[in-house]
């Protein structure tokens, strides 16, 4: 049975993405028969994959691209949705109704205030989603298996599953850019912080690279060596919230300590290699695939309270820049590794294939041609 996986793969280096173009290439080596569906053209798609152009409408007919739906593979085999389940519910119910089955990951929990605002006709879709035994749902933490259950769905069509998937070598360089390579020589106690773009709630850094500055800052008074790599692959230096950053680097006399690393880097992990320590001051987040990395190499990790996160994380509120800066001190200090609890950094992959065996019938073609 024909599986359709719809989300985006890089660009944008985001969790959610990276997660996605991941389980393409395994899903593709294990022989499955697969789509992808997406809004814009990937780049570096392993030529085994056949690409479904999904492109974005004008604002006004946003809402009625479902019908698109009509003329496309929509209706048989698995839909497996990556992205916006309350905007593109009416497009899945579409998809049910002509035959076919779904698979929905919630990767995030804003799918509530989504809803909250949604028209109408997207509200109604996803209720009936909800109510449907044609469709299964993973959620990548607890609470938003809670907030599901809320909804009315059945526990049994809903399975828990950490959007973690190991690197298996699918991205296809090892090696740093000399600059990023360089700044890391320089400064070999470094922190990361990691966003895959400048974006803001509520007026608020949403991934904290302001508050990160504040943190470094006070860490560099005691450590004046420590740096601090801000990587963001859809940053623009020359757009003003980034001018605003560097500004504040200079006010605080750590430009020399900060690198602005705002394009993408082919294999995220061999820079989490190289760095002592994350934050991830972020204002709200979901199952962050960089924070298991980071957890998985044995370095530390120190981030908000604003979501669930794996053990070992230490975890602060976002109200004291001067309890962070401690908190990073102390891992910098640190002689032993940070301990690795393997429960929380299992790889989803096998957990997951399963479930898109069951829902395409239980044999992935390879098996079917044994």
């Amino acid at each position: 049975m024909r599986i359709l996986e719809f989300g985006e793969v890089p660009p944008p280096f985001g969790g959610v993405t990276v997660h996605l173009r991941r389980l393409l290439n395994r899903l593709v080596d294990d022989g499955f028969d697969l789509s992808l569906v997406a809004r814009q053209l990937p780049q570096h798609l392993d030529r085994r994959i056949p690409y479904v152009r999904w492109p974005t409408l004008p604002r006004y007919v946003n809402h009625f691209e479902f019908l698109r739906g009509l003329n496309q593979p929509f209706g048989t085999g698995v839909l497996h949705l990556h992205t916006n389940p309350v905007f593109f519910a009416p497009l899945v119910w579409l998809h049910i109704v002509r035959g076919g089955l779904a698979l929905i990951t919630v990767h995030d929990e804003s799918v509530g205030e989504r809803l909250s605002r949604a028209p109408w006709h997207e509200q109604v879709c996803f209720r009936l989603l909800t109510r449907s035994n044609r469709v299964r749902w993973i959620a990548v933490s607890d609470p938003i298996r809670g907030f599901l259950r809320r909804r009315g769905i059945p526990a049994d069509q809903i399975s828990v599953i950490p959007a973690y998937l190991t690197d298996q070598g699918d991205e296809s360089s090892s090696n740093l850019p000399d600059e990023l390579a360089g700044f890391l020589l320089d400064h070999p106690e470094s922190i990361v912080v990691y966003g895959y773009k400048r974006e803001f709630l509520a007026g608020h850094d949403l991934y904290g690279f302001d508050f990160a500055l504040d943190v470094l800052a006070k860490v560099v008074s005691s450590r004046p060596q420590v740096g601090l790599v801000m990587l963001c692959p859809d940053g623009d230096r020359d757009a003003e919230p980034w001018k605003q950053l560097t500004d504040m680097a200079k006010s605080m006399a750590i430009s020399q300590n900060v690198l602005f690393f705002l394009r993408p880097i082919s294999r995220p992990l061999v820079l989490w290699q190289q760095c002592t320590v994350m934050i991830r001051p972020t204002l709200t987040d979901g199952d962050s695939v960089a924070v298991r990395e980071m957890l998985a190499l044995g370095r530390a990790v120190i981030a908000s309270n604003v979501a669930p996160r794996p053990a070992f994380v230490k975890v602060l509120p976002l109200g004291s820049s001067h309890e962070w800066a401690d908190a990073v001190l102390e891992c910098l200090a640190a002689t032993d590794p940070t301990p690795i609890d393997r429960t929380t950094l299992q790889d989803g992959y096998v957990e997951l294939r399963q479930l898109i065996l069951s829902c395409a019938g239980g044999t992935s073609y390879a098996e079917e041609s044994q």
